[in-house]
């Protein structure tokens, strides 16, 4: 009788185990979220979304270099994205992104040989022309990760202080929160720690209709500036239409 009880309580642990296991794969591999890119392609302009949201990606440009080794499989190089025509990524952005002005997260893995100065686009919402800004983030020219959302013409930054390590894959988590009464709160987590936090008394969020983009900002005839991404390798890209926990932050740095 007491095996019987201690078997079926060890199966009970093993099911709930694997459950946990499931739901963590699930959700850290793009599934939950708005939009999701692996960048496992060998070829071709097109960029294939793993969410299951149809946000198809077009690669503008030849300065990729495509099937890297990556932080999970292959990756997108941008090291040679230092001529014109610049390449950029846009995606064919979910509408549940565009009216989503409350509340967000983008994840992903950065790579650096040397930690560039200058500054690198790395994912935005935004065309530097009014009414067509929502949030930059990107490496700023103090090679500082600078996360910067928009109320208005005017917005609220949030800025990493800390050093990133050449060398190395770096797990990146930006979040936005607009809580109410004209109150916001940004944070940035680097490899599963929170490493920038600011609260405002401003938002929500800018609604825009820019598209999503991913290596390169774009100006006001939709054309890429010198704020491109040109230094190093990206990686499992997410966009989550909410805002995920430090505790979250912290699994899915681990889990990857």
């Amino acid at each position: 009788m007491i095996k019987s009880i201690n078997a079926i309580a060890l199966f009970l642990i093993i099911f709930l185990f694997s459950c946990k296991v499931t739901e963590q794969s699930t959700e850290f591999s793009g599934v939950n979220s708005a939009c999701a890119y692996s960048f496992e392609e060998s070829s071709g302009h097109t960029v294939y979304d793993s969410s299951g949201n149809g946000a198809t990606g077009f690669l503008f440009g030849t300065n990729v270099t495509m099937q890297q080794q990556g932080k999970s499989g292959y990756c997108y190089d941008w090291t040679l994205n230092t001529t014109t025509p610049y390449s950029y990524i846009k995606i064919n952005t979910p509408q549940s992104v565009h009216n989503n002005t409350t509340g967000f997260s983008i994840t992903g893995w950065l790579y650096f040989s040397t930690i560039p100065s200058g500054y690198h686009a790395i994912i935005n919402k935004y065309k530097n022309a009014n009414n067509y800004r929502s949030f930059l983030f990107r490496l700023n020219s103090n090679r500082r990760l600078y996360f910067y959302v928009y109320y208005s013409t005017t917005g609220q930054r949030n800025t990493y202080t800390g050093t990133l390590t050449a060398d190395t894959w770096h797990f990146f988590v930006a979040t936005f929160e607009y809580v109410g009464s004209t109150n916001s709160k940004l944070r940035i987590y680097v490899d599963g720690v929170q490493a920038a936090a600011s609260n405002t008394a401003r938002g929500p969020m800018m609604q825009s209709t820019s598209d999503l983009i991913i290596g390169g900002e774009l100006n006001a005839s939709d054309v890429p500036g010198t704020y491109r991404f040109r230094a190093g390798k990206l990686d499992e890209f997410r966009f989550y239409n909410r805002v995920i926990s430090s505790t979250e932050a912290a699994q899915m740095y681990y889990s990857q």
